[in-house]
């Protein structure tokens, strides 16, 4: 099962309400902001968005950070300070995503 499989399988475990969500269709709730970086790191959203990460970026709710396993990528891994002040240091080869 390559990455984006095992992401389609995550995506459909989450609670129903988190995938009728649209973008735009409430304000966007950020859940932390990136402080380092390193390996190619995207963050995917819900439902076909996806950018690279890079420091002092936003990360928000029913958001992936995924850390490796993506053909033709460096992995790598992050660290999220999340608006609590806790650190998460998500390492390589992982997927983290954020729920309500």
């Amino acid at each position: 099962m390559n990455m984006d499989q095992a992401l389609l399988r995550f995506s459909r475990a989450l609670p129903r309400q988190a995938q009728l969500s649209k973008q735009g269709a409430t304000p966007a709730r950020s859940v932390g902001t990136i402080i380092d970086v390193s390996g190619d790191i995207r963050i995917d959203s819900y439902p076909d968005t996806q950018r690279k990460a890079a420091v002092g970026m936003v990360v928000y709710r029913s958001e992936v950070v995924i850390t490796g396993g993506i053909p033709g990528q460096v992995a790598g891994s992050v660290q999220i300070r999340l608006n609590d002040g806790t650190r998460l240091i998500v390492m390589s080869n992982s997927a983290v995503g954020f729920v309500d």
